[in-house]
């Protein structure tokens, strides 16, 4: 599954069945914003839900994002 970024054109691909494609857009804004250990930590503490509830995610019918990373669903 590919995430891209609205602003920048750049693209991250992932395997669909490690990441689901709300977590892949979240973890390419981390990526982005310095935060990928956070996210990774709290994917192993069960926290990512928490965790998720301070990222800018807008989830749609066909698409969801994080910032400026989208993909389909």
């Amino acid at each position: 599954m590919m995430t891209y970024n609205l602003a920048t054109n750049e693209e991250h691909d992932y395997l669909p069945d490690v990441l689901s494609p709300e977590d892949a857009v979240c973890y390419s804004y981390c990526l982005e914003h310095g935060l990928s250990m956070d996210f990774t930590e709290a994917d192993l503490n069960n926290t990512l839900a928490e965790f998720k509830e301070q990222l800018p995610i807008t989830r749609g019918t066909k698409s969801v994002s994080c910032g400026d990373w989208v993909t389909g669903v």
